[in-house]
């Protein structure tokens, strides 16, 4: 699994910050409740309580945090200075984080049939935010998986069938150079067989799904569908950061 901070952009520690922002515009709260918080939005970032309360601390010397005590127990509160540097991160990353879930969240109801349906495409995803979606998932698993769903469905294809297909369900797709890599190479893997439709030619290769095609199908479909369903509740709980 890819280090999803790392991808986003921010540190564990901006993480935690924002959480702490986040989660005090309303009430105070201690320690513990945010620490317990943070594990159950997101579950298996190893955190510790006292790294949350290091970071509190830090916080509270900046003047993001006021503190205050209750008996033996500090309890913070975020200050409008704090309140400031969560929209500086809604500034920097809101927008991405809001196209690129769009993607990935048409991604999870196609591979899982879960929720109200796909949000629909009303444009493709910005040139300069592919990059970033390439950092959150193995864009490998989805091409290949693309060519081996596609391949169910039709007795014979070409690539550029499956660029297209990825555009009409996503709003995005894998490059064209890129789409013809992962067909050589499941083609070499025994998963498609290919035949060129003018062999002097050359030009045009109509492929097909094979018998060892359709039982990695299984191995991939659930390899990604693990990745997305991560990826997209991640993806999720940073945009509510930005509300």
């Amino acid at each position: 699994m890819k280090d999803l901070n790392k991808a986003v952009g921010f540190t564990l520690k901006d993480m935690v910050s924002m959480f702490w922002f986040s989660a005090t515009k309303e009430k105070a709260m201690f320690v513990d409740e945010i620490h317990g918080a943070f594990m159950d939005a997101f579950p298996g970032r190893n955190v510790s309580y006292d790294y949350v309360a290091r970071v509190a601390k830090s916080l509270e010397k900046q003047d993001l945090l006021t503190v205050q005590r209750d008996q033996n127990k500090k309890f913070y509160r975020v200050t409008e200075a704090g309140i400031e540097r969560l929209k500086r991160y809604s500034g920097l990353y809101k927008e991405r984080t809001l196209e690129v879930y769009q993607v990935v969240q048409r991604i999870e109801y196609h591979l899982t049939r879960s929720g109200d349906g796909p949000i629909p495409i009303t444009h493709e995803l910005p040139q300069e935010y592919r990059t970033f979606l390439a950092k959150l998932f193995s864009i490998k698993d989805l091409t290949r998986y693309l060519f081996l769903y596609y391949g169910q469905t039709k007795s014979q294809f070409y690539a550029a069938e499956v660029e297209h297909l990825s555009k009409e369900m996503f709003g995005w797709s894998p490059s064209n150079p890129y789409v013809h890599k992962i067909a050589a190479e499941l083609e070499a893997d025994g998963a498609i067989k290919g035949d060129w439709a003018e062999p002097i030619k050359r030009t045009v290769r109509f492929l097909k799904l094979t018998e060892d095609g359709k039982v990695f199908f299984k191995q991939v479909e659930q390899d990604l569908t693990d990745q997305i369903k991560n990826i997209r509740k991640f993806l999720s709980l940073l945009i509510l950061f930005f509300e």
